[in-house]
């Protein structure tokens, strides 16, 4: 493809509204650069005239003085005065500030990353110079890749150069046309730039536009912008590695508005690829909208913390970017950049959605919807009704997005936060800052479900983390119904018909098999040789075993199809070995089944208990897991409870007692998921991290010990372990889609082809799964694992005795495989004996 012609007019300023006077001379300055207190600074070049270092510019001034060069550049004083601090500010002879910048001490591409490849264009290559973000704006940002001649703007004046020419940006030393890897570089810097102005009223493009859409003729045209020339070299100065260079408060001055542009970015100092180009033009572009650097006490950039760092800093080594209100440990500037930048002509763009339930914008589900998260404040809130489970995935900006999503999702009167942890992952890609989950099928269709999307921070942003300001960007939102009951299947033991298949035969089903009579379930969860569903109306229905009252209370008979219990207005269910539970949309909890250790929570010493009884002073749960002996119910306040067995710490808090038949509070809180062990509960936090209790004989407790027969009375964190969206038995999986496992090992749980009967006390990565959305894993000593990726697709391995693995053989499988009976799976839910899986 032939280079577009080099756009010159746009460039050209009225010679008329120069604050500079041509021909002025002044003595060569030293290419050593200014005598400033700190920062990267570049050198304006032996070339220059008339410029000082903003250093000299300001020593001596008074306060007063001061104040009116802040009016000026419309800033307040101390930004002037902060100017005094940094070495890269510069005056030129009409006391106008800017800046010449580099990108890393020494100006080294290669130590601040830009040689990272792009990502292939999103759009055709034809497009690559006609792209838009907000083509009906009044304000322009123009990303000018196609070179330039420069004319009659203070730089000429500054530098003693009649006319500038830049040359077009060339990463392949082909200047003569845009190769397809250029043009990916070019469309992905749009993308970011265009991401990073997001929120703002402003079209960021690639064409070329008219020259009445950059200048401005006087304060009454409300119709200008910026261009950015990226050019592989410096005009000031062949030796300088600078980043690029800006005049501070710009964007909307007038008259002479064309006499301060273009700013500048040179590849030659930043690099040819996409994150530090766009890096770079994002920063200079923020100085003539008026924002500083953003450094500290001692360096006048400021490059980081965790995983992300300031636009006016220096972004180029973190993942995530962000305009920034100088809300670290030690800023040097505290503007508050979109306010700051609102005054000099880039407003914030209109509210896009409602913020209350009240103003809830109606979701169609399998419709994709988009939006904008346009200030710290702004929360979008989409509704929908139904009575089937639907899967959400909300995800920001495809490329460099600067905003990290929480969702919360309100059904039945309880709200659900969706907030993953951020994971720095290969090529500097943070995975957390969207949510992928599935609202559960709601049994009153007529009441909404509320979805809210809002920006927010992680950690603290004096430390490691960073605040909500700067959390604003676009978004995207896919969902897709699950057609609930559609058809399910089981397989394993069926000795006393558990499986329900309407087979009156003992025989082990090997694999899949349809199960009859299933056509309105939403739920199915085997135990102990039996097994409870739920259907869609909230009535609840039993098969198999009878033992312990399971299925029917006034009988001992097994039973070879579903039998209806004494329940309704059932929202879940849930079978753990021989105890049997059901939770109403108050989130009370029912519980019947065996009782030896008061594991059915009902505060009864009897040994079991045959009808469904409501367990006291116990609501507001909305999930329930457990074990032969214990069960753990989390409740909406984040809040965990315990009872049964107390041995090896069990309840998790802080006793060893032999049973508790009422529940107790575990000690800890903020918990969004929970899980349980042959002898131990797991928690999921809000920030991702894993907590675990109770045995730690085979390494179940993730505290990096494996064979030590010691237990903890109370949560402890799972070491190593972040960025966790799906939790089960010592089974997780990270925002990466990678699966990660603990514990026992004995029946080749690693999924590495090895067998150990000391397990493994710290995380582990388990090969060759990818793309995993969540797990599941039976609760017993010797576990089955099941990963399904978000096509439904399912991978089994681990213990294999009852065919549970459905490889076809009762040998334990020691790596992963696909089970390929089953694809479009919702649900597992696995038994010591038996396996369910629902395909909507």
């Amino acid at each position: 493809m032939s280079r577009h012609p080099r756009r010159v007019a746009a460039l050209v300023a009225a010679t008329a509204g120069l604050a500079l006077a041509a021909g002025l001379a002044s003595p060569a300055l030293s290419a050593a650069g200014p005598t400033a207190d700190h920062g990267h600074a570049g050198s304006p070049g032996p070339d220059a005239r008339g410029v000082t270092p903003a250093a000299d510019h300001l020593r001596g001034r008074s306060a007063a003085s001061v104040a009116a060069i802040a009016r000026e550049h419309g800033v307040a004083p101390k930004v002037i005065a902060g100017l005094a601090h940094d070495g890269s500010a510069w005056f030129d002879r009409g006391g106008r500030a800017f800046f010449v910048e580099q990108t890393a001490p020494g100006g080294d591409p290669a130590a601040a990353g830009g040689a990272s490849a792009a990502t292939p264009a999103p759009y055709p290559y034809a497009q690559t110079f006609t792209l838009h973000s907000r083509p009906a704006s009044n304000r322009t940002l123009y990303l000018d890749f196609d070179g330039a001649a420069v004319s009659g703007t203070a730089w000429n004046t500054s530098y003693n150069q009649a006319s500038v020419t830049a040359e077009p940006y060339d990463a392949d030393g082909n200047p003569a046309a845009f190769g397809s890897a250029e043009q990916d570089v070019i469309q992905s810097v749009w993308q970011r730039v265009a991401e990073d102005y997001a929120s703002m009223d402003v079209d960021v493009t690639t064409e070329a536009p008219a020259a009445d859409r950059i200048d401005r003729t006087d304060t009454t045209d409300q119709t200008y912008g910026t261009a950015v020339v990226i050019s592989p070299t410096s005009f000031i100065s062949s030796s300088c590695a600078c980043g690029g260079m800006a005049y501070l408060g710009v964007f909307d001055w007038a008259p002479g508005h064309g006499s301060y542009q273009p700013a500048w970015v040179f590849t030659q100092g930043v690099g040819t690829g996409a994150k530090n180009i766009a890096e770079a033009v994002s920063h200079e572009v923020g100085h003539n909208l008026g924002l500083s650097h953003d450094g500290t006490g001692t360096d006048a950039y400021y490059w980081g913390q965790g995983h992300w760092a300031p636009i006016m800093g220096a972004g180029y080594n973190q993942p995530l970017t962000q305009f920034s209100t100088g809300d670290y440990a030690g800023a040097s500037n505290t503007q508050d950049d979109y306010a700051v930048m609102g005054t000099h002509g880039a407003a914030q763009v209109a509210d896009d959605y409602g913020d209350t339930n009240a103003t809830a914008a109606a979701l169609t589900i399998g419709q994709a919807r988009s939006g904008l998260v346009s200030s710290r404040s702004d929360v979008d809130v989409f509704s929908y009704s139904g009575d089937a489970p639907v899967s959400f995935a909300i995800k920001p900006a495809s490329v460099s997005p600067n905003l990290d999503l929480t969702v919360k999702v309100t059904s039945g009167g309880t709200t659900t936060t969706y907030a993953p942890a951020n994971v720095r992952g290969d090529n500097d890609v943070l995975s957390g800052l969207g949510a992928t989950f599935t609202v559960p099928a709601d049994n009153d269709p007529a009441t909404p479900v509320y979805v809210a999307v809002e920006g927010t921070g992680e950690g603290d942003p004096l430390t490691t983390g960073e605040s909500d300001y700067g959390s604003r960007g676009a978004y995207t939102i896919t969902t897709n119904q699950q057609k609930v009951g559609v058809s399910a299947f089981g397989w394993g033991a069926n000795n006393v018909r558990q499986l329900g298949d309407g087979v009156d035969t003992a025989s082990t089903r090997t694999k899949p098999v349809p199960v009859v009579a299933i056509s309105a379930f939403n739920q199915i969860r085997p135990g102990a040789q039996a097994t409870i569903a739920l259907k869609l109306d909230g009535t609840v229905w039993a098969w198999g075993s009878n033992s312990n009252g399971m299925v029917n209370p006034s009988t001992t008979n097994y039973y070879t199809s579903p039998q209806q219990v004494a329940l309704s207005g059932i929202k879940s269910v849930y079978a753990f070995s021989s105890i049997r539970f059901a939770v109403d949309a108050a989130g009370r909890v029912y519980g019947w089944g065996d009782n030896r250790y008061g594991q059915t929570g009902v505060g009864s010493t009897a040994t079991e208990v045959r009808t469904p009884t409501l367990i006291p002073g116990l609501s507001g749960v909305v999930a329930l897991a457990g074990n032969s002996l214990g069960v753990y119910a989390l409740k909406s306040d984040g809040t965990v409870w315990s009872w049964g067995s107390g041995a090896a710490g069990r309840l998790g808090n802080n006793t060893n007692i032999n049973s508790s038949p009422s529940p107790v509070q575990a000690s800890i809180s903020g918990v969004t998921a929970i899980a349980a062990g042959d002898q131990n509960g797991y928690a999921l936090k809000a920030d991702g991290t894993v907590w675990a209790w109770g045995a730690n004989t085979n390494g179940q407790d993730g505290i990096g010990t494996a064979g030590v027969a010691s237990y903890r009375m109370v949560p402890v964190q799972v070491v190593g372990l972040s960025g966790v969206v799906s939790l089960s038995n010592a089974l997780v999986v990270k925002s990466d889609g990678t699966v990660w496992l603990w514990g026992t090992t004995g029946a080749g749980e690693r999924g590495d082809g090895t067998v150990s009967a000391t397990g493994v006390g710290t995380p582990t990565k388990v090969p060759g799964l990818a793309g995993i959305d969540r797990v599941f894993a039976t609760t017993s000593g010797d576990r089955t694992l099941y990963a399904v990726t978000h096509t439904g697709d399912v991978w089994s391995w681990g213990e294999n005795g009852y065919f549970q693995a459905a490889n076809g053989t009762a040998v334990d499988v020691t790596s992963p495989h696909r089970i390929p009976e089953l694809s479009g799976t919702s649900e597992v839910s696995a038994d010591l004996q038996d396996v369910f899986a629902i395909q909507p």
